[in-house]
């Protein structure tokens, strides 16, 4: 039995001490792997949020060469001016004819 323990035992160690190791060597394997995976997802990220805030900028850059193509493309009416307003509302431009007109609306909004 002696002899039997002699052989078995460093086999054992031997076997135990490899077992050890072959672990060892896959923890740190996985390791690596985890923290690569992670570093991998944190640049996902990074690039996710950057392409989004770029889409956000190429709406409103779309949407400000769209108004100024619109702009462009529009004729500006002409502006009336404050006399052909009255003139046009009350049926005359303006002085004492005016004031007048307009004291006789008042009158009637009064009544």
């Amino acid at each position: 039995m002696l002899l039997w323990l002699q052989i078995t035992l460093p086999c054992v160690t031997l076997l135990a001490a490899g077992l050890v190791w072959a672990a060892s060597r896959r923890v740190s394997v996985s390791s690596r792997l985890t923290k690569r995976m992670n570093d991998l997802e944190v640049t996902i990220g990074d690039l996710q949020s950057s392409f989004e805030s770029l889409l956000e900028s190429h709406k409103r850059l779309r949407s400000r060469a769209g108004m100024r193509e619109l702009r462009e493309r529009e004729v500006e009416p002409e502006r009336e001016t404050k006399a052909a307003v009255r003139k046009r509302l009350f049926g005359v431009a303006a002085g004492p004819a005016f004031a007048a007109r307009q004291a006789e609306l008042n009158a009637r909004h009064q009544d």
